[in-house]
């Protein structure tokens, strides 16, 4: 029965509220289903409950459908590829009635009856029950197309065959002997079902390509399975692993009858076909280039070119078989691009081009057939890949609709598969003869695979399968073009699944921050050769060229990285031009004893952090409520206040009410690093957060050159009023320039519905926008704008998430993500439906928070020490004047600034920003305890070389350095840790929030601690001085420690060149 008018408009008018409360509502949904209906757990994917992906996927498409409700040919070619899903999953019609029962439910649950009205609730019934006979019928029409295969069908594994260091290959035929097989399309997948006895007899299924050409009599069938090194999760890669390390020749699986939206049309009538792909991409583009050279019987005068990347030539599936085709059938031609090659490897046989796959360069090989109007082009590798290799084609005049696309893995990035089918509008050849055409492209997202446990050894069959296999039936072995044979290694593969999930995706005027992935802007396409690498190099390269870069960057802002730049250096060269002369200010001030200056010191640097610890989390959560601009604007007025009264100060106290106010008042320290977070996305966000630290190294010579050199220069009343008022006047100054030209980085939508309305006019009127500015949005999201925490247990606020989001305009499209078969149908393992606090600060946030806690207890410890231990007498001490501890800061803070501009990013490209942290950890706790056995001023020459006090300099320069490069480069790497962690947008500020006051907590004790420390070692002989430094040394290391538990998955940024690293592995086709 179709929907009335009246529940067309009801259910449309929730798609916002669905929006923000969607993830909640899911989770809910999968918690009670699962709980009341346990069987229902046989469908669903472990790893995608377990990581949130399918509660993510559901929401998206609920949203979808309401706000599409008007016009459901809009999700025509989404609803059908769903249904494709759910038929290779075996979904039976009976099961959409319980899955509608415990939906409407979960409604009801987390909005309210209050929201969730009668009139509302009876509209979504009737709007369930349109869409499930929708399904219904679809799947029928599924069913029947494969005759007599119901069902679950049981296979036997009769042969398995190494296809590259890490993918093997299983054939497979059926159990019942009944034959010949189903004839299935080029490029479909199947699915593949085990049971898994440690989860007492669970099934878990995953789809698979088909990896050879249908043909008329089959007896059997191929997979190809990548191996998953890299599983994060105890239910990650269990599927494709057992195939490779307990599935052999005789044991059984189940599979049901091929499906999928992607694969080649006999029928076209294209001269030329493309295929381009990464890694384990290849599989069922294998099956396109059999069936394309099969066509008409064997000869065909198309040409055809498959241009392949790899990370090296152990790594390329079926190598051998693509050159064996190559020389039986002239019209083909391969063009193979490995990024390492090996001793032993040839041209022409183990590769053709060294280097990443470029799209450029494989045009001017003539590989890519531009000029023939009738190419079409088919791609499978990495998401973000294919969406620019896509934007390349179309740069070039590629029409969209000869651009067919397929989508492996589970990680792939939620804004790469949103612009899939919302950006780029991507029509694919979809349908044989009797299936419907035209489809809208806007729809074209397919998800990703399930990736769960597969079969093992010793089932049930296994003796019947090895009776069939004693018979003598045998099986064909692929030819070889006689490269040496590979080590097996294996992995897993997966076909035909929907793109990511659905959100809101909207346009943007200018580039702004995601953590996760940006979509580079059309160029040229570059692959790295890495099934889970999805960036493309801005250079060819080739053997005889050097190594592109490896990856599109998006364009940094340049106007806000330059406004964000004087704000920082100007808040750090203010602060540190205290550290030079406070020791000497301190013991002016009266009734300070001399023996405890180092107590005194230390306490002004701990006011000033326990200060910071009791307000930071509070601008954090402050600028997600009113925005960035005007928290920036206030702390740092607020600042400039505090110096100007710093430099009169007269007592001691008055010291530290000051200390205390510009701790109290500035929430820079949390502001600046989410700002940051907002103004880059993944592939320049390594650039922009070295940046930072650079900017505290310039702080760290302007502040003590300005601090050292101008006390006592006006005032000899005041000596150290002259530093203060320069510091005061550029931090004013930094206040006038933001103030007139930063823009505000967050939207107006972020800021959530349960946001005071005095405080929305607020924020308006703060963030200085115009018209032309408001509707700047993110181009691409590594958040969707779909609320993805829990709306019932926010952080602060009773009855809302403090991160909402709105839906898009009225003229955006919102296509459902087949990201899900997950959609409609996911499997629920233990979704978490606690508060958002347990989604914020999980398993990984923690440890790297804890670890940053220590790092800045260290660093500030290191930092309050050193003048007082520079400027104490001897022996404890070195006797160093101001000036020349200004001095030596200043040259540590150069060097530091040249270590980040040239030095800083090789070293993360090799190890990675967490492996950048952890080095850095390490680092400081070296330094610390090297600090107390440099000279003395009055000291022998080593070697009888220069003075004493050359020696000392060079020593305390070695080890200031190596602190300060350690510092900030450890710096660089946890704040883009810390917010690639981040689970939402919105939340970005208050996670900065929490890490600042972290940061705070250390350095309220840590000048404490070790000014006390030194204080208390100044009578002792012999190295009194060694008791602090090695207390924070040891402390320093123990927090190195730490690093190494932390996970980096889904942490680092994608200019990491991580292509011989672990990574995703999940693949699908």
């Amino acid at each position: 029965m179709a929907l009335t008018s009246e529940q067309v408009a009801l259910v449309k008018s929730t798609a916002p509220l669905l929006a923000q409360h969607g993830k909640a509502i899911t989770t809910t949904f999968y918690q009670r289903m699962l709980s009341a209906r346990p069987e229902l757990n046989n469908i669903f994917s472990l790893r995608h409950q377990h990581e949130g992906a399918q509660q993510a996927a559901l929401a998206s498409a609920v949203v979808a459908y309401a706000a599409h409700i008007d016009n459901l040919q809009r999700l025509a070619g989404a609803i059908d590829r769903i249904a494709q899903r759910h038929a290779s999953l075996m979904v039976q019609p009976e099961q959409y009635a319980v899955i509608g029962e415990f939906l409407v439910a979960a409604f009801a649950e987390v909005l309210g009856d209050e929201v969730l009205t009668p009139a509302i609730a009876d509209a979504w019934v009737a709007a369930y029950n349109q869409l499930a006979d929708i399904f219904i019928q679809r799947e029928r029409e599924l069913y029947d197309e494969m005759g007599d295969w119901r069902g679950w069908r049981a296979f036997c594994v009769v042969h398995k065959e190494i296809e590259a260091e890490d993918i093997v290959s299983l054939y497979l035929r059926p159990v019942d002997g009944r034959l010949p097989l189903p004839r299935f399309r080029p490029g479909q997948y199947v699915s593949a079902r085990i049971s898994i006895p440690e989860l007492d007899g669970l099934f878990q299924s995953r789809q698979f390509s088909l990896s050879t050409a249908p043909r008329e009599g089959m007896d059997l069938y191929r997979v190809s399975v990548k191996r998953e090194d890299n599983t994060t999760t105890a239910v990650a890669g269990l599927v494709s692993n057992r195939l490779h390390d307990d599935f052999d020749e005789g044991d059984e699986l189940e599979l049901s009858a091929p499906r999928g939206e992607f694969f080649w049309d006999e029928k076209s009538g294209v001269s030329a076909v493309v295929l381009l792909s990464i890694g384990v991409g290849a599989t069922p583009l294998m099956s396109i280039l059999q069936s394309v050279v099969d066509d008409n019987g064997g000869s065909t005068n198309r040409a055809v070119s498959w241009v392949h990347g790899a990370r090296h030539s152990d790594a390329v599936c079926f190598g051998d078989d693509i050159r064996a085709i190559a020389v039986r059938h002239a019209n083909v031609r391969p063009l193979i691009f490995v990024k390492t090659v090996h001793d032993g490897d040839e041209p022409g046989r183990d590769y053709d081009i060294e280097g990443r796959l470029s799209l450029d360069r494989a045009a001017g090989e003539g590989a890519l057939h531009l000029d023939d109007d009738a190419t079409n082009y088919y791609l499978c590798g990495p998401a973000e890949w294919m969406v620019q290799t896509r934007a390349w084609l179309g740069e070039k005049g590629v029409e969209s609709k000869r651009v067919h696309m397929e989508l492996f893995s589970v990680g792939e990035h939620e804004s790469v598969a949103i612009a899939l089918s919302y950006s780029f509008r991507l029509v694919r050849l979809r349908f044989w003869p009797g299936r419907r055409r035209g489809e809208d492209p806007t729809d074209d997202d397919e998800d990703d695979e399930d990736d769960g446990p597969v079969v093992i050894n010793g089932s049930p069959n296994t003796e019947r399968c090895s009776r069939q296999m004693a018979r003598g039936e045998t099986v064909p072995r692929r030819p070889s073009a006689g490269a040496a044979s590979r080590t097996l290694s294996s992995g897993s593969f997966h076909a035909g699944a929907p793109i990511l999930t659905l959100a809101d995706f909207r346009r943007a005027s200018s580039y702004r921050y995601q953590t996760f992935p940006a979509m580079t802007p059309p160029a040229e396409a570059h692959a790295s050769d890495d099934d889970g690498d999805a960036s493309g190099s801005s250079t060819d390269s080739s053997s005889a060229g050097g190594s592109p870069p490896p990856h599109e960057q998006t364009p940094l802002p340049v106007r806000q990285l330059l406004l964000l730049a004087f704000l920082s250096l100007a808040e750090q060269t203010a602060l540190n031009s205290i550290s030079p002369y406070l020791p000497r200010m301190v013991a002016s001030m009266p009734g300070i004893p001399p023996g405890q200056i180092g107590l005194y010191v230390g306490t002004l640097a701990s006011a000033f952090a326990l200060a910071q610890l009791s307000t930071n989390f509070l601008w954090g959560y402050a600028s997600d409520l009113v925005g960035r601009k005007p928290v920036l604007l206030a702390g740092t007025a607020s600042l400039a206040g505090c110096f100007a009264l710093f430099g009169l100060c007269e007592h001691y106290w008055h010291i530290v009410v000051v200390h205390v106010a510009m701790g109290l008042l500035n929430g820079n320290a949390a502001c600046v690093p989410t700002v940051l977070g907002e103004i880059t996305d993944r592939s320049n966000q390594s650039k922009a957060f070295t940046y930072l630290p650079v900017i505290y190294s310039l702080g760290g010579i302007t502040g003590p050159a300005l601090g050292g050199l101008l006390v006592g220069r006006v005032s000899s009343s005041h000596p150290y009023l002259a530093p203060n008022v320069c510091a005061a006047v550029l931090l004013a100054l930094s206040v006038v320039v933001v103030a007139l030209w930063f823009q505000e980085t967050l939207e107006d939508d972020d800021l959530g519905p349960w946001k005071p309305q005095v405080l929305h006019r607020l924020s308006s009127w703060l963030r200085f926008k115009t018209s032309s500015r408001a509707g700047a949005s993110s181009w691409s999201s590594r958040w969707p704008h779909a609320q993805t925490t829990n709306q019932r247990r926010p952080l602060l606020s009773p009855d809302s998430s403090p991160s909402s989001s709105s839906a898009a305009d009225e003229d955006d499209v919102n296509s459902p993500s087949p990201c899900n078969q997950a959609a409609l149908f996911s499997k629920a393992s233990t979704p978490a439906n606690g508060p958002t606090w347990r989604d914020l600060l999980n398993h990984t946030t923690l440890l790297l928070l804890t670890t940053y806690l220590v790092f800045q207890l260290s660093n500030i410890s290191f930092n309050s020490l050193f003048p007082i231990f520079a400027a104490a007498p001897a022996p404890t001490g070195r006797e160093l004047a101001p000036d020349n501890i200004g001095v030596s800061l200043s040259f540590a803070g150069l060097a530091t600034i040249l270590f980040q501009a040239f030095l800083y990013q090789p070293l993360k490209a090799n190890t990675g920003s967490l492996g950048a942290y952890r080095l850095s950890l390490l680092g400081i706790a070296v330094s610390m305890v090297l600090m107390p056995w440099v000279g003395y001023l009055d000291d022998e020459p080593l070697l009888g070389i220069g003075t004493g006090r050359l020696w000392l300099y060079t020593q305390l320069g070695f080890v200031l350095v190596l602190k300060n490069i350690c510092a900030v480069g450890g710096l660089s790497s946890v704040m883009l840790l810390i917010t690639n962690s981040a689970p939402s947008h919105a939340s970005l500020g208050t996670l900065n929030g929490v890490a600042q006051t972290l940061s705070a907590l250390g350095r309220s004790f840590g000048p404490f601690v070790s000014g006390g420390l030194f204080s208390l070692s100044i009578d002792v002989r012999p190295k009194g001085e060694a008791l602090a430094w090695s207390v924070f040394g040891g402390l320093a290391l123990v927090g190195w420690i730490g690093s190494l538990f932390i996970c980096g998955d889904g942490l680092e940024s994608e200019d990491w060149d991580s292509e011989d690293k672990p990574g995703d592995d999940s693949g699908h086709v």
